[in-house]
């Protein structure tokens, strides 16, 4: 790929002569990325979960370039968000009593009744199903990086190459949610021998739904450098750009415990700017 692409350049460069590519410029960025597997040991787990960061982002960036003649340096600046948020860890876990024998119990120890005999009675509130469901997620919600940049120009083509560091905000995000029915009362039936009692909820009154949740995030900083390669075209003060980048993120083993030390994400920048 880089043959052809020098090839390319070496053929505009001898049918035209450099466009204007210096000064200040603005723009943004939509990026498809792919990044390699991490893996996460959360403390509620034995094992661990493989994720990855495979989202979509969106950024802006801009710079300065100083170009004598058909060279180009510059300076860059850029920041990018994922638009989405990646699944870490997923579950769920459940229970029902059926009606209407909800619940039994029974109590046996030295005689506690003279006689024999059935009795009911209320014996309140009862929990009758509850469906938990765990959900991590992690997303980088933010990503400056500062870049040099350096090309030569053929025509109205900008082919380039920088390298930079910067840090990326990542944020992971854990939710529970619990879907509960309970009964508001129930009835119970106790039968009682002299040397035993044993107790069974036959009846649920008043049953009623609710959903109880929680969500905690945490967030961590984390360094990232990057190195990439691309191509401009220039349409007189707008122009458009496509380059392919490989970034590190090097979050640590503080951020996901049991994790690894980090994520390389490839990803394809579509740019579009204007210079000033």
């Amino acid at each position: 790929m880089k043959s052809a692409i020098f090839a390319a350049a070496c053929f505009f460069a001898e049918n035209a002569t450099a466009g204007n590519f210096d000064g200040a410029y603005v723009g943004g960025s939509l990026a498809g990325r792919k990044a390699t597997d991490n893996h996460y040991s959360p403390h509620w787990l034995s094992d661990g979960r493989a994720f990855n960061l495979d989202q979509k982002s969106i950024g802006i960036f801009g710079g300065y370039n100083f170009q004598l003649d058909s060279a180009l340096f510059g300076m860059e600046m850029s920041a990018q968000s994922d638009l989405g948020s990646r699944d870490v860890y997923r579950a769920s876990s459940s229970f029902s009593r059926s009606t209407p024998y909800l619940e039994s119990w029974m109590w046996s120890s030295t005689p506690i009744h003279a006689s024999a005999g059935t009795r009911f009675e209320n014996t309140g509130e009862r929990l009758l199903s509850s469906a938990v469901t765990f959900r991590s997620e992690i997303k980088e919600t933010a990503a400056p990086m500062i870049s040099g940049r350096a090309g030569f120009i053929a025509g109205d083509f900008l082919f380039y190459g920088k390298a930079g560091l910067g840090f990326s905000l990542m944020k992971i995000s854990e939710t529970t949610v619990d879907n509960q029915k309970t009964c508001s009362d129930t009835i119970s039936r106790i039968d009682f021998q002299p040397n035993y009692e044993q107790r069974t909820v036959v009846a649920c009154i008043n049953p009623r739904s609710e959903q109880q949740g929680s969500k905690v995030s945490t967030s961590t900083i984390a360094p990232t450098y990057a190195a990439a390669i691309g191509v401009e075209y220039n349409f007189d003060r707008v122009f458009a750009r496509v380059e392919t980048e490989a970034r590190r993120v090097q979050w640590g083993s503080d951020f996901l415990p049991g994790g690894d030390n980090g994520t390389t994400r490839y990803q394809v920048n579509l740019g579009i700017g204007v210079r000033f």
